[in-house]
């Protein structure tokens, strides 16, 4: 990831941590694909790869809040 990433994805981060669910939508954009190609290399079914992929966001945007800010 390029450091121009990172900071995109630090901002937006930040963003949805004070409420900004647009943000949360931009993540996912940037990591849909890298996700969605983890899941099903280690499933290898593109249904159950979905499957995974949508359950990481779920808990990812449950769980962003409590992310540590380092």
């Amino acid at each position: 990831m390029e450091p121009a990433d990172m900071a995109r994805t630090v901002e937006l981060v930040q963003d949805v941590k004070t409420g900004n669910t647009r943000a949360f939508w931009d993540l996912m954009s940037i990591y849909e694909a890298m996700i969605y190609r983890f899941c099903y290399r280690k499933l290898l079914v593109k249904e159950a790869a979905e499957d995974a992929a949508k359950e990481a966001f779920i808990k990812a945007f449950e769980k962003i809040r409590t992310l540590k800010d380092d």
